[in-house]
């Protein structure tokens, strides 16, 4: 992720060679078809669960330093 510029604010290890990273992508809310479009974008460019992605972004309050 870091290598393509998306620098994660959390990241979790949820279980052993298992990881969630949190990453910010707006100062400001966005809409949930947003969100989820760039969830599921995300998800696909790294791996993730992209079923997971249409329910399961996150927006974060706050910027993590």
């Amino acid at each position: 992720m870091r290598a393509n510029g998306h620098e994660p604010s959390v990241l979790l290890r949820t279980s052993p060679g298992h990881s969630q990273a949190w990453i910010s992508v707006s100062a400001t809310p966005l809409e949930a078809a947003v969100a989820t479009a760039i969830a599921k974008q995300v998800a696909h460019t790294y791996g993730g669960a992209i079923g997971m992605a249409e329910r399961a972004f996150r927006l974060i309050a706050g910027k993590v330093e």
